[in-house]
């Protein structure tokens, strides 16, 4: 399908803060409606689809992907896409879920979550399934979306079992897509060496915090310390040793990966992006942006986003 002319749309699924995971399915009174005018959009949480009838296909930034009964999507936050619903009866023709990950599994990953699980983030392309394929996954999806419509469970329990559930995908998925390579050992996300690093957190987690969420501002690695209640000396080393970097470097990273979040998914400029991430200059960004992805910010961006998010219809739309 061309995406030339077509209506752009950010539709902001604003999530429950306590449990972010949104489960929909087209009703089947207005089954019909779906085969309507086409509207690229894009969200700003993780999406999979799973197509129950008949064909339909997916279009993806400037790509077209047919898809089949059985077949299902991942899609990153903020990427442009339309599924073109092509069955015309009223039957259940697909399901979508919608959740984010870092605040859904904060239970398990109090810090953050795992750099293995990073693949969802400002990807180039669809992650496309098959039932056939990948049976694990699809049992998977099917476990999540039959206890999300359960109303006989106690609501608490009911997160509990779908947090695992979600928990058991989201490695699933990873293990997928981030096969080993020839002759190396499996980085299984529960073993106990990936465990045990992340339980040894504990002492970091009040700098991790500000790490994360006061990247723009000024930060120290003495008022980091602090925070944590630890001398200078031995925050650096704790630092380092648990998360393989220092401090400096650590910020540096998580400001970069926040810049390329908004060259994707905004029509900011380059300089009102590095003021946005906290770099103290135009060139500073340049220089560290260019060293860690080997590029300029401006063509990052140019080859990761195919369409231009501008003049776009914004819907918020609260489960």
């Amino acid at each position: 399908m061309s995406t030339k002319n077509l209506k752009l749309e950010y539709r902001e699924y604003k999530l429950p803060e306590d449990f972010p995971l949104l489960v929909m399915t087209p009703p089947i009174s207005t089954a019909p409606a779906w085969v309507e005018e086409p509207k690229l959009h894009f969200h700003n949480c993780i999406e999979i689809g799973l197509m129950h009838g008949e064909n339909h296909s997916l279009s993806f930034e400037n790509h077209t992907y047919p898809l089949q009964p059985g077949d299902f999507f991942v899609l990153s936050p903020y990427s442009m896409h339309y599924v073109n619903h092509t069955a015309r009866t009223k039957s259940h023709c697909c399901d979508y879920l919608y959740f984010n990950p870092e605040i859904l599994l904060q239970a398990f990953y109090p810090v953050a979550v795992p750099e293995e699980m990073h693949w969802y983030q400002n990807s180039q392309v669809p992650f496309l399934f098959s039932r056939e394929k990948n049976p694990e996954i699809y049992s998977l999806l099917l476990l999540i979306l039959e206890n999300h419509r359960q109303r006989n469970t106690s609501p608490h329990l009911q997160q509990n079992i779908l947090q695992g559930l979600v928990l058991a995908l989201m490695g699933s998925l990873t293990r997928a897509l981030s096969p080993p390579a020839s002759g190396s050992s499996s980085r299984a996300l529960s073993s106990p060496a990936s465990g045990s690093k992340y339980r040894s957190l504990s002492s970091l987690l009040p700098a991790l915090h500000i790490l994360h969420t006061e990247y723009a501002k000024a930060l120290t690695p003495t008022h980091l310390a602090k925070c944590c209640g630890l001398s200078l000396s031995a925050f650096r080393t704790s630092f380092t040793e648990q998360l393989g970097e220092s401090p400096v470097l650590y910020l540096r990273d998580v400001r970069l990966k926040k810049a390329c979040e908004l060259l994707y998914s905004t029509e900011l400029s380059v300089l009102e992006i590095s003021m946005e991430t906290g770099f103290s200059s135009l060139s500073y960004f340049y220089r560290c942006f260019q060293n860690c992805y080997h590029t300029s910010p401006g063509n990052w961006r140019e080859t990761n986003r195919a369409i231009q998010k501008k003049g776009i219809v914004h819907t918020s739309f609260t489960p």
